[in-house]
């Protein structure tokens, strides 16, 4: 009976070391997976979050680059319509500006010097009608 006793204490012993071993475990506060995990929780969605605003910003920035562009295109059509320079066909994009302001000087400077010979003929006019008239005077 002795023996039945303690064989029954000894069993208890180790069922409920079994039972509580199990908790073990979850109670064992120097165990540092538990932290870890949810230090790292923390630090994961911090990063997410951050990542998150990355993608935010990067798509904002493409809507602006799109917008930019759709803009540079419509203003390139407007010149286009209004006079077609060479430069806006044949330029790179990133010269397009400086080279229709080359043409644009150009075709200014050609106007200017037009207009110069327009005033030199007329200034060589009246200075031919003031000699006739002067020839006129005196012959008269």
């Amino acid at each position: 009976m002795a023996f039945i006793a303690g064989a029954l204490i000894v069993g208890g012993v180790i069922i409920t070391h079994s039972d509580y071993s199990d908790y073990r475990d979850y109670s064992d506060h120097s165990n540092h997976s538990n932290h870890r995990q949810y230090g790292d929780a923390g630090m994961v969605s911090a990063i997410n979050d951050k990542q998150n605003q990355v993608n935010r910003l990067a798509s904002d920035v493409g809507r602006q680059s799109n917008a930019l562009q759709t803009d540079f295109n419509a203003r390139i059509r407007q010149l286009k319509d209004e006079k077609n320079y060479s430069s806006l066909s044949n330029a790179k994009p990133s010269n397009v500006v400086d080279a229709v302001k080359d043409d644009m000087r150009r075709e200014l400077d050609s106007e200017i010097a037009r207009e110069k010979a327009a005033l030199a003929k007329i200034d060589q006019m009246i200075a031919r009608i003031d000699e006739l008239e002067l020839n006129a005077e005196r012959s008269g």
